[in-house]
């Protein structure tokens, strides 16, 4: 396993998740500091997934990647049939949602208040 340096600020380590997110390929990524809007989370990483399996599976690899840091996971979806999956890591809360629960929900409108950190959303492009 790789050294990973524990120093990195939850911000930083909020971008290395969106950088896994998309070398996994999922899209819309977005990435919002809601320090200053919530009390329950720093970041919200909310990306689109196109397949169960690709969901799963960047779920896994983003848990891997916040274990390897000393996150621990609160909760995260179980549900099968959810089209909204979350991993909650305390400070960092990544969301996964398909194209139509994305456009439902957007979360990143709700949130728009905080800092925008990265996004792959053309109109933020």
């Amino acid at each position: 396993m790789e050294d990973i340096p524990k120093n990195l600020s939850v911000n930083e380590i909020a971008l290395e998740v969106a950088q896994l997110l998309v070398d996994l390929q999922l899209s819309d990524l977005v990435v919002l500091d809601v320090k200053q809007q919530c009390t329950w989370a720093d970041v919200l990483v909310v990306a689109t997934y196109t397949s169960e399996t690709q969901a799963k599976s960047a779920m896994h690899e983003v848990k891997q990647l916040l274990y390897r840091y000393d996150f621990p996971i609160q909760t995260h979806s179980k549900s099968p049939q959810s089209r909204w999956l979350v991993v909650d890591a305390y400070n960092i809360v990544v969301n996964f949602l398909n194209p139509q629960e994305r456009t439902f929900y957007a979360l990143e409108d709700l949130w728009k208040e905080g800092d925008l950190l990265f996004s792959t959303k053309k109109e933020h492009s």
